[in-house]
């Protein structure tokens, strides 16, 4: 059954100098909190009266009624992606670019334009490429919601979806960690994530249904594409009807690491899956407006004699990420109705094709401000936005331009452990040298898991001037972190593997640990953590110490608040414990036997994979976090 957010607004203080319009909140029936509604009226002419009362309209699921939307999805910011773009363009395949905020030189705003090439979009990938469900509820609404804000800002195009770090969201243990992370994607705007789960993650994540656009990803190999692989799980998706039938996308993908060889087996099944009259054509972006509109517009009808009216509750490209027209079947009549108006749309072969309004468009530019409320690209706008007191985020917008700010709308977005998460409200037109200044309240979730760690919020303006659509992003993050719960830091050391070493001896709590290949571990700090993880990295300058070794064994001396069985999930490829070697179900999951007392773990990786960060979640055998106290 669909669920519907209403958007709850807390109304404090106005203070504008003569606005020419009046503040009123947008009290729409999206079925997503910043998801904007309008209403289109369509009306046709019937042959007669009696044609006009049997006409219907209904959506359709993709346009000019197509079976398939096929797409592209390529991730992390790789300037390889334009070898991999150039064999998509050249067969006519679009798609769209999952790129992380990460500041490299090369992946510039030059570089997010030129991705923008033959109709493709950018995608999310969070800004820094975590592992998400390690992080705590303000680290990943950070992540995944300033990844958005930069490339936006980098490409002057919409982020409305976006991809999992090493695909991953959730842990059994805590199905909460799952609806956190679709919390901090709904709260952040996106509707469309082309996951290896496909057919579940809408479910699993707590989106309402028919919000989230998923779509089967073909995976051919990064490096070196198999052509035949390629041609097998085509087969295997197109054989699945119940999820074709409410995701019916296809996406090709993952990586831009192709070989010479890898690009020309890309390009051989570029051109084996184009130009197929059944499928549409379209990048990720598109196909999920689509998607969001066909699901969830509304359709009244009014007829007087043979004139029919369809009053049409859509949604606004601008909150969507991209301009799709929506496509209609007409039936119950024996002659095709004429089009009245609007006069962009079209009947093509029985099927309506609906444009939206054209007072509805995308932003043109899009900037976001620094803390003194300035833009390079929009200066004679400021927009200066704080939080105060965690709950009170307030902002100011100065127009000091020749023009008006007209159709304005203020957005205000925050992590899982607000309500309302997404704040919207009209501000009608802001004056040439006038000032419009808010406040808000918040309501903030007092659970452990929502305090820890740095709050970030988001304002978001859009608005029209001199004729052209802007948006204005500023943002806002808690300089202290919140840490409610003493968390287990400084207390993993790094061993690099001696073949001769016994492990399961030295993961007794009481045997030394010397040698000169012991290396202190860097700890990453704990204000972005869950309180069941852990995460650590061995120092770069110390690898010239392991050119003669392949692993390295990470040791940690801690206590529980259990005497009793954990599972640790963390990538492995050996566990040792109080003396004894742990037996895991796989190289992700190991369950280890602990007390209250003092505990040695000893966990055995390659040392290529000591370093990057590592993390471990801890949990109890009944999926209740305990936790993790060094041993002085």
């Amino acid at each position: 059954m669909r669920k519907f957010l209403k958007h709850v607004l807390f109304l404090l203080l106005i203070t504008a100098a003569e606005l020419c319009g009046q503040s009123n909140p947008l009290h729409a029936d999206s079925p997503l909190p910043g998801i904007i509604e309008y209403q289109q009226t369509l009306k046709v002419r019937c042959a007669n009266a009696e044609e006009a009362k049997n006409l219907t309209l209904s959506q359709l699921k993709l346009p000019e009624g197509a079976e398939i939307a096929f797409s592209a999805r390529w991730d992390d910011s790789n300037i390889k992606h334009f070898k991999t773009q150039e064999v998509m363009l050249k067969n006519g395949i679009k798609g769209t670019f999952y790129l992380n905020a990460r500041g490299h030189k090369n992946y510039s705003e030059e570089y997010c334009k030129k991705l923008l090439k033959g109709g493709c979009s950018i995608g999310a990938h969070t800004k820094t490429h975590p592992m998400l469900p390690g992080l705590n509820p303000n680290e990943q609404f950070y992540e995944i919601m300033s990844a958005r804000v930069i490339r936006e800002s980098d490409s002057d195009s919409p982020v409305s979806t976006m991809v999992l770090p090493y695909c991953q969201y959730k842990k059994s243990e805590d199905p909460q960690i799952q609806l956190d992370i679709g919390k901090a994607m709904m709260n952040s705007g996106y509707i469309g994530a082309p996951e290896p789960s496909y057919g579940s993650y809408e479910i699993t994540t707590g989106y309402p249904q028919g919000t989230l656009a998923e779509s089967a990803l073909i995976r051919p190999g990064d490096s070196d594409a198999d052509e035949a692989k390629a041609r097998e799980q085509v087969k295997k998706y197109l054989a699945m009807k119940d999820k074709m039938s409410l995701n019916p996308s296809m996406s090709l993908g993952i990586h831009s690491w192709h070989t010479e060889k890898g690009l020309q087996a890309l390009d051989n099944i570029c051109k084996e899956l184009s130009g197929n009259k059944n499928w549409w054509y379209c990048n990720q972006n598109e196909y999920a407006a689509y998607r969001f509109e066909a699901n969830n517009c509304k359709i009244t009808k009014s007829v007087s004699g043979d004139e029919v009216t369809f009053t049409i509750t859509r949604f606004t490209p601008e909150s969507l990420g991209a301009n799709v027209d929506l496509w209609f079947k007409l039936t119950g009549t024996k002659t095709a109705p004429a089009v009245i108006e609007p006069s962009t749309a079209k009947i093509i072969s029985g099927n309506l094709q609906l444009p939206h309004s054209t007072d509805k468009s995308l932003p043109q530019i899009i900037a976001l401000a620094g803390t003194d409320g300035k833009s390079a690209k929009i200066p004679s706008v400021e927009f200066l936005f704080t939080v105060k007191d965690t709950t009170k985020p307030t902002l100011t917008i100065r127009n000091n331009s020749q023009d008006d700010l007209s159709d304005t709308i203020i957005t205000i977005r925050s992590g899982a452990g607000f309500t309302p998460g997404v704040i919207v409200e009209t501000t009608g037109t802001i004056g040439k040298g006038k000032e419009l200044s808010k406040e808000w309240e918040l309501k903030a979730n007092p659970d452990t898991r929502y305090t820890m760690g740095r709050p970030y919020y988001v304002a978001q303006l859009d608005c029209t001037k001199g004729g052209k659509r802007y948006r204005l992003y500023s943002d806002f993050r808690q300089k202290e972190a919140n840490k409610p719960i003493a968390l287990a830091q400084n207390f993993i050391t790094a061993y690099l593997k001696e073949d001769k070493t016994d492990y399961a001896k030295l993961s007794l709590p009481e045997s030394p640990i010397n040698g000169t290949k012991l290396i202190k571990a860097k700890i990453r700090d704990s204000e972005i953590l869950s309180k069941d993880a852990i995460n650590f990295l061995v120092p770069k300058k110390d690898f010239e110490l392991a050119k003669d070794k392949t692993k390295v064994a990470v040791i940690l001396d801690f206590s529980a608040d259990i005497d009793g069985d954990i599972t640790l999930n963390t990538k492995a490829d050996e566990v040792f414990i109080n003396g004894q070697s742990s037996k895991g179900s796989n190289k992700y999951s190991w369950k280890l036997p602990v007390t209250k007392k003092a505990n040695r773990l000893v966990l055995i990786y390659p040392v290529t994979r000591a370093n990057n960060w590592v993390t471990k979640f801890l949990f109890t055998s009944g999926g209740k976090f305990s936790e993790f106290h060094p041993v002085k």
